[in-house]
């Protein structure tokens, strides 16, 4: 029952399961890149950004492919 009311919001395309981290702190990987790229270490972009420094290297990673 719970899995057709899912498939169900699926098909309407709605989103299932957690935010991401970047849409609740308002944030695009963009930004990090960025950061990144200006110098920033990832524990400084972590203090900027308010993200915990090992899911900011997740995002880079899955980012370069």
């Amino acid at each position: 029952r719970v899995k057709d009311g899912m498939d169900r919001a699926k098909k309407q395309g709605k989103k299932l399961g957690r935010k991401s981290i970047l849409d609740k702190k308002n944030i695009s990987i963009n930004d990090i890149m960025k950061l990144r790229s200006n110098g920033y270490s990832y524990r400084i972009i972590a203090q900027k950004t308010g993200i915990k420094t090992s899911t900011i290297f997740k995002l880079l990673k899955k980012e370069k492919g």
